[in-house]
């Protein structure tokens, strides 16, 4: 059986970093199960868990250590591309040697060593970057993305998708697709909430009715034909001439 369109046509299921032309968080592509980094509608036990609403400007600590400090432990990086991150490290550190309280200088220093595959380097910049500014959206995504496929701590990586969603609805829609993805692949003993959580995702955005179908293939991935069929028929109701989900139904009504 051929498993297709898996996640949302208008999402992207991880954020990862990007390292282009002076933009550092981006979204790349969907994991596959290989990488190493939302529940039945009747079913409220099955509830995602939300952080602490209370984000506060805070004082920030001192400054992390080694930060001014490039550790590169990527060698297969192109030279063009090292030579380029290399400046942009240097005029990085330059500017936060002359204002510190500036968060994005400290997510963008984070993503540059995230490049060399200075990963505890990133951690403690983007963690920074949250320090001065509770509301840093980009470094809440990374440290999420961070969490989930380098420095495994999915509880973290789950908290930091939902202080994401409160804090930026412009990144929720996202930030809810890779809590789908963390439960299903990764946070286990989550699993049971990833259902739950795209419907929250359907609730907050009701004009995504491709979180239908993309609950329908999740249910034809783990076997479960008659849920598949169910969100294939809401998603159909919804969007009646989409081709790959009437031909799916059509093969799985026809299924002995």
């Amino acid at each position: 059986m051929k498993i297709k369109e898996h996640i949302l046509p208008v999402l992207i299921a991880v954020a990862i970093l990007a390292v282009v032309g002076g933009i550092f968080w981006g979204v790349l592509k969907t994991p596959s199960q290989d990488q190493v980094p939302q529940e039945s509608e009747n079913n409220q036990n099955n509830e995602s868990p939300s952080p602490d609403p209370a984000l506060t400007q805070q004082t920030p600590s001192q400054l992390p250590a080694g930060y001014d400090t490039l550790v590169d432990n990527n060698p297969t990086m192109r030279e063009d591309l090292e030579k380029n991150l290399r400046n942009k490290f240097d005029w990085t550190i330059k500017s936060l040697k002359a204002d510190t309280s500036n968060s994005l200088l400290w997510s963008d220093l984070g993503s540059i060593k995230y490049a060399f595959e200075d990963y505890k380097g990133a951690e403690a910049a983007w963690r920074y970057a949250i320090e001065i500014n509770p509301l840093a959206t980009s470094a809440h995504m990374n440290l999420a993305a961070l969490y989930q496929y380098k420095i495994p701590n999915y509880p973290e990586a789950e908290r930091m998708l939902r202080i994401a969603i409160i804090n930026e609805p412009r990144v929720a829609i996202q930030a809810y697709s890779e809590l789908f993805d963390l439960y299903r692949y990764r946070y286990t003993e989550k699993a049971n909430l990833a259902e739950g959580v795209m419907l929250e995702a359907y609730r907050a955005f009701p004009e995504q009715h491709a979180v239908l179908k993309t609950l329908a293939w999740h249910f034809l991935e783990k076997g479960d034909t008659q849920r598949a069929i169910e969100y294939f028929e809401k998603f159909l109701a919804k969007v009646p001439d989409d081709a790959s989900a009437l031909e799916e139904l059509a093969r799985l009504r026809s299924s002995p």
